[in-house]
């Protein structure tokens, strides 16, 4: 286990030696951050470097047990800046890094570049939903909407035209994460919360941009890519263990009101489908705007749910050896539709004063979108 955190270590120090700053002056206007698009939620961000410092230089380096830090300098047109790295071997396959201005308190923006190959493959990065590998795409970490289009020729166009740039593109994404695993077995992530960006594009090398004036993060140690997942979600968490129910068959995803579902329940009936459970996603009902049928914000829609006196629960669960019409009351007959108001985004809502309980106080919910 020495050897190989000392190994460990070796790769990181290699890794972050190509670090820079950058600065913007307290005279220098704030970037530009503009929400746009229909629904909101999309950013654009412009930002202004007033100078720069790369090509970093080590003065010293200070080794203890499980620790490591090194100093030196880095040059800009302007003169040169002080930095810090610090690592940390918080576990066996967690090895914590810092890197840090020393000198100059107007250094917000910290690049770390490490060397790649044009084969190296990049994997993670959150909820990405259109690229698996991320070799030659640059990725902002920013929580956004994911546009309805997304870069798909004539579609994209016309939903930016109508809902003021919501078609966005292949990049943005609800959930994502900083973090990723190569195919050469190399993961890293950022602890930072501030807005990042990787940049994948070249094939010579990879680079993570943080605007902060820290940038902290934890290079991961895994033999298979399965001990790097172990790794990250050892600090970023782990979901619960599904129950068994969900084995029992198909959980079916219906959208389009309760003929749509009841529909389905019949055609798997009829194939004698062994069923689990039915995954509705527009239970919170359907807003129309420009960019088409939308769900609504679960917060007005449930509200209006309990007003009209319908209970009900997010998953219908199989309870007995096939699914009867009573585990799915609500299934029998498709409820009267009505709209709210416009200043609630005009919900549209299944109205009918029906009732459907879980059949156990265990059974988990799944949120929509």
């Amino acid at each position: 286990m020495t050897v190989r955190r000392r190994d460990f270590l070796v790769a990181g120090v290699s890794a972050v030696a190509a670090a820079a700053l950058e600065q913007k002056t307290s005279a220098q206007p704030a970037a530009d951050i503009r929400a746009f698009g229909t629904p909101e939620g999309s950013y654009k961000i412009r930002d202004t470097v007033a100078e720069t410092f790369e090509r970093p230089s080590i003065d010293a380096i200070d080794l203890a047990t499980g620790r490591a830090s090194v100093w030196g300098r880095l040059f800009g047109k302007a003169g040169t800046t002080g930095f810090r790295l610090n690592f940390e071997a918080v576990s066996a396959a967690h090895l914590r890094f810092e890197i840090k201005a020393e000198d100059d308190p107007n250094i917000n923006r910290i690049r770390l570049r490490s060397a790649s190959s044009s084969g190296e493959a990049f994997f993670g990065f959150g909820e990405q939903l259109t690229y698996f590998n991320q070799k030659g795409k640059v990725l902002p970490i920013l929580v956004q909407e994911h546009g309805v289009g997304r870069g798909r020729p004539i579609l994209t166009q016309l939903i930016d035209i109508f809902a003021d740039g919501g078609g966005r593109n292949p990049y943005v994404t609800e959930a994502p994460a900083p973090h990723f695993i190569s195919s050469r077995l190399r993961s890293l992530f950022l602890e930072n919360t501030q807005y990042s960006v990787f940049d994948m594009r070249s094939a010579t090398h990879f680079q993570i941009k943080v605007w902060s004036g820290t940038m902290t993060g934890r290079i991961l140690y895994g033999e298979t890519p399965l001990d790097l997942i172990e790794a990250y979600t050892e600090y970023a968490g782990r979901m619960r263990v599904l129950p068994d129910w969900v084995h029992n068959g198909v959980i079916v995803a219906s959208q389009g009101g309760m003929q749509a579902a009841t529909k389905k329940l019949a055609e798997l009936r009829q194939a004698s489908v062994p069923l689990a459970g039915f995954w509705i996603q527009d239970w919170v009902g359907i807003r129309v705007t420009s960019a088409g049928q939308q769900l609504c914000g679960t917060g007005g829609s449930t509200r209006i749910i309990v007003r009209n006196g319908v209970s009900w629960s997010p998953i219908w669960k199989k309870t007995a050896p096939a699914c009867s019409s009573t585990s799915i009351p609500s299934l029998a007959t498709p409820p009267a539709m009505m709209r709210c108001s416009r200043k609630r985004k005009q919900t549209a809502i299944w109205s009918r004063k029906q009732t459907v309980r879980p059949t156990s106080s265990k059974t988990p919910t799944f949120l929509p979108r």
